[in-house]
């Protein structure tokens, strides 16, 4: 019975960590459920509380991260058995290490929550916070601080309760990561608190952080939605081509393409758009940047401009993944590059330093934009987001940042290579967050979906099907003013670090005061329990020395007493 019970005990752990995990992959798309994020933070926690050690607290945490990446990123072993034509066994390994570099950010959070928590029997539990209330600015800050491949928030889980996200205009979605994960670790520490006293102080945390969001929520999307009914509107048509990966790459099918495009693009403007966007590298031909305009792109099969393309454009032997912007009279307006290219997808790591890799690989790949960069087409102040680009909170923020400010986004994209799976729309999903902190706008032009046009409070307008061909106008919204987190940029993670700094310190100063605490107190017993002892017969010796001390002198005094009584000679 003891050996069950004890089984059971490592068990639950592992348990409640996994399901921490699922919970938080079926927040998001393809199945929306978003109560399900703020039942995974409390999971998370008892996790990390039943761990008997950090590290065993960090392993319980991973598997959480590991369990949410499998499911959010599974389609990566198709991904690399399609297109690095790898076999399963292969694909497999390289998938799961992925997915465990993903769950990085869980671990280290895992870690720092059981080292600075307090625990029953520790001596130092007074200097140390608990941790229902280290966990929640743990995760934030860890996941910004340690890097990914693919980055994402738990707070964009609560995405389908729109109005709860709504307070990332005024921290970024780190601020909303805090706040969903206080929710549930507050209320879970107060139910499972032995007084009523005990309970107060997470109880009232965990209800501020629930409530006090929605709250603000509800109010801003009333604010933002009246300050986009006033705004100017301008109507952007999205072309969504639906142009298969290798059929793209194809040069003998490029002519078709560029047709393709321009019957679309004309379709768009006779339905009144007054500016057309193509997504990522669309234009099938490369653009020479050294060249005044490229009459190639707006001229033909009637299409009058103006337009925002995604293309390949070329500088002697360098070449950019570029957004360019296109004016009615064929003159190029401007050019902005990619800046945060996507490893081994886009460019090859170190190939510039190992002569190895130039071996294998004839060409480096892309090279990056020198910075983020706002367009002006056709009077439009346009921020462009590349692939990407629109999951980065602070590439978002510096192009919002700009004065003057850009009146709205538009992200160009090429999905394809994922192929018909939930990356498309988990891309999308990211993408809104960036709408609500910068409360612009967004445009989105995918190659194969998803496209769409996403309300500066996060609200999806339109909202394509994956790998069909289909175009759509927005009507767009040019907005002005700053958010607090366009302004001052993302002050939630230097909170978070500069708090588990403090706690680090305090638990440290803490424990060594309980360590001299008690050292006193072992000496106080030693001098209680044995001092006296050795302190009664130190005292006996001393007077004994004494007495022995004054009978040799009273005896040297007699001898000379005598000897000075006696005459000289009486011998």
């Amino acid at each position: 019975m003891n050996s069950l019970r004890a089984f059971v005990a490592a068990l639950r752990p592992l348990v409640f960590a996994s399901c921490a995990g699922v919970f938080y992959a079926l927040a998001g798309p393809p199945y929306e459920l978003g109560v399900l994020a703020f039942c995974a933070g409390p999971l998370l926690l008892a996790a990390i509380e039943e761990a008997r050690t950090p590290w065993r607290a960090a392993g319980v945490a991973a598997l959480a991260g590991f369990s949410c990446n499998v499911i959010v990123l599974g389609w990566v072993v198709d991904l690399l058995q399609t297109f690095a034509y790898m076999p399963l066994i292969a694909a497999l390994p390289i998938a799961m290490l992925l997915w465990i570099a993903q769950s990085l950010p869980f671990f280290a959070a895992g870690a720092i929550t059981k080292t600075l928590s307090a625990r029953a029997n520790d001596a130092s539990a007074s200097a140390s916070p608990a941790a229902w209330i280290v966990l929640p600015f743990a995760l934030s800050a860890c996941t910004v601080l340690v890097p990914a491949l693919f980055p994402w928030n738990v707070g964009a889980a609560t995405l389908p309760l729109l109005a709860y996200a709504q307070h990332a205009d005024l921290g970024g979605v780190a601020l909303v990561d805090v706040t969903l994960m206080l929710a549930g670790a507050g209320l879970l520490a107060a139910a499972r608190a032995r007084s009523l006293r005990e309970a107060r102080v997470p109880l009232i945390a965990g209800l501020a952080a629930l409530l006090v969001p929605f709250a603000y929520g509800h109010i801003r999307i009333g604010q933002v939605e009246s300050a986009r009914d006033a705004a100017p509107m301008v109507r952007v048509g999205v072309v969504q081509p639906n142009i298969g990966i290798f059929e793209k790459h194809d040069p003998s099918q490029h002519r078709g393409h560029l047709l393709l495009l321009r019957r679309m693009t004309h379709d768009l403007e006779e339905d009144g758009a007054e500016l057309v966007v193509w997504p990522e590298t669309a234009y099938p031909f490369f653009v020479h940047r050294d060249r005044a305009d490229e009459p190639a792109v707006s001229r033909g099969e009637n299409v009058k401009g103006p337009l925002l393309i995604g293309a390949i454009s070329t500088q002697g032997e360098l070449r950019f993944n570029s957004a360019i912007g296109v004016e009615a009279d064929g003159r190029i307006s401007g050019i902005a590059d990619k800046v945060e290219l996507l490893a081994f997808g886009e460019y090859v790591p170190f190939w510039d330093l190992l002569p190895l890799l130039r071996e294998y690989f004839p060409h480096r790949g892309i090279t990056p934009g020198a910075a983020p960069r706002m367009l002006t087409v056709d009077g439009h102040r346009i921020a462009v987001l590349n692939c990407y680009e629109d999951v980065l909170p602070n590439y978002a923020r510096q192009l919002a940042a700009f004065e003057p400010a850009p009146e709205f986004f538009v992200n160009l994209t090429n999905d394809a290579w994922f192929g018909d799976t939930a990356e498309p729309l988990l891309h999308n999903h990211v993408a809104r967050v960036r709408a609500i902190e910068t409360r612009r706008d967004l445009v989105r032009a995918v190659n194969t979906g998803v496209s769409a046009h996403i309300s500066a409070s996060g609200a999806e307008l339109v909202h394509t099907q994956t790998f069909i061909q289909t175009s759509f106008i927005a009507a767009v919204r040019k907005l002005d003013g700053t958010t607090p987190y366009s302004r001052f940029g993302d002050l939630t993670t230097p909170f978070c670090f500069a708090l588990l700094l403090v706690w680090a310190l305090r638990v440290r100063l803490g424990r060594r005061a309980a360590l001299r605490a008690e050292e006193l107190a072992a000496l106080g017993t030693w001098l209680e329990t044995s001092g006296p002892e050795p302190l009664e017969e130190a005292t006996d010796a001393a007077r004994e020395e004494e007495t022995d001390a004054a009978l040799e002198s009273d005896e040297s005094r007699d001898a000379n007493e005598r000897s000075e009584s006696d005459p000289p000679g009486a011998l």
